[in-house]
């Protein structure tokens, strides 16, 4: 994550560490969001097993829903 986030910020930018804590708890708990709505997705297909679409599926919800707030 920190190697990301230095790509993205100019040289000499002081990130304080609990930027870094806090980008992962929120990256867990979207990662719990998605898993949870990929399920959903697979459960409604009826299908055998779990696909891209089922992810594609939930990522669309997700996104979707961030819109409406």
């Amino acid at each position: 994550m920190k190697i990301r986030m230095k790509k993205v910020i100019p040289e000499g930018t002081f990130v304080n560490p609990k930027v870094y804590d806090r980008m992962a708890e929120i990256l867990e708990n979207q990662l719990i969001e998605l898993s949870e709505r990929i399920y959903r997705e697979f459960v409604l297909s009826e299908d055998r097993k779990i696909k891209e679409k089922h992810v594609d599926g939930a990522i669309v919800q997700m996104y979707m829903l961030r819109e409406e707030e």
